[in-house]
């Protein structure tokens, strides 16, 4: 008899937490929630374009320090 009520209290617990898991699935979000999700998006692209502009920068100073290496490697071996 313990059990069932266990059982029935755990299935009990079980749907009231499904039910609320579907209405948070479907409730539109907020409007505090969509400006900062379009705040994090514009940082994202923010971080992006910095990234970008390190890479380009990195590769520039890799081809300069390639090129150096080169010219005195040629030096050495002449």
């Amino acid at each position: 008899m313990e059990f069932l009520l266990i059982d029935g209290l755990l299935v009990g617990l079980l749907l009231v937490i499904i039910i609320l898991l579907v209405v948070l699935l479907f409730k539109k979000p907020s409007k505090a929630n969509d400006e900062r999700l379009q705040a994090t998006e514009k940082e994202l692209l923010v971080l992006q374009a910095k990234t970008d502009d390190m890479k380009r920068s990195m590769g520039d100073e890799f081809a300069r320090n390639r090129h150096e290496t080169a010219l005195r490697l040629k030096e050495i071996n002449e």
